[in-house]
Parts: C-alpha cells; structure tokens; sequence
C-alpha cells in the first residue's frame, strides 16, 4: 500500500517520498520546506497518516492533525489537501 501511495505522489507532484521501514511499522514521509513553511506528511501502514505544516513567520501550526483512514482514497484525499495547503 505505501508503494502505492509512493507512486501516485511521485506521478502527481514534484515532492520527494521516503519509505522508512522497521521491525514495528513502516511509514512513508513527504517533508517539505520552504521560506514560508516546514512541513511533513507522514503515512503509516495501518492506514493512519499525520499533517504538519508549520509557518516560518508566526511558528504556528496551519495544520497538526493525524487521521485513522481506511481507504487508499482518503489518503490520497488527506495528500492532496497538505498539498493545497502548501500554496
């Protein structure tokens, strides 16, 4: 599944993807940054995933929320809205 979800990023954007895998759990990671913001999308093998993006300027939180999906769909979705919240 995170394979997956790799390809579909790495097709639909410019962002680089890092599948970290361990004897726990593996997770696949978007960090991005800029001169507005520090960000990271993080998504685990059980379906779960986590939207952080922080700004530069205020160090406040735009978005710090984590998400128990269920569907390939709904992360991809939970993506596309890190995305957005981006530009």
């Amino acid at each position: 599944m995170l394979n997956e979800i790799k390809d579909w990023i790495l097709l639909n954007s410019a962002y680089q993807v890092v599948i970290n895998q361990n004897e726990y759990t593996d997770s696949l990671v978007v960090d991005f940054e800029d001169e507005n913001n520090i960000a990271r999308f993080t998504v685990w093998d059980d379906k779960s995933c986590m939207l952080e993006i922080i700004n530069v300027d205020t160090e406040k939180y735009i978005i710090n929320e984590r998400r128990e999906l269920s569907e390939m769909t709904e992360i991809i979705e939970s993506f596309k809205e890190f995305s957005d919240l981006l530009k």
